[in-house]
């Protein structure tokens, strides 16, 4: 799965787990049903962030009912350096 594959939603969850002010990780939660950056988050959401974590394992996601917890697991842009 690429990134314009992405549905919005999941896109817009994946993009907090970093910061535009600094480079550090960052920890987002969210649940099915909120409406988060123009987007409501549905188990399509959730569905499309555990595909895309299979080809861009720099993220976790962690799923507890209805809550989707995701954080990034490296400095933005590390893995830019790892190839």
């Amino acid at each position: 799965m690429e990134w314009k594959e992405l549905s919005r939603s999941a896109a817009n969850v994946i993009e907090r787990c970093w910061s535009i002010h600094h480079d550090n990780p960052l920890q987002f939660s969210t649940r099915i049903g909120d409406y988060v950056t123009g987007a409501n988050i549905t188990e399509g959401t959730f569905k499309d962030i555990l595909n895309y974590q299979k080809v861009f394992p720099y993220f976790d996601v962690l799923r507890n009912g209805d809550f989707i917890i995701v954080k990034g697991s490296c400095q933005y842009g590390e893995w830019s350096n790892t190839k």
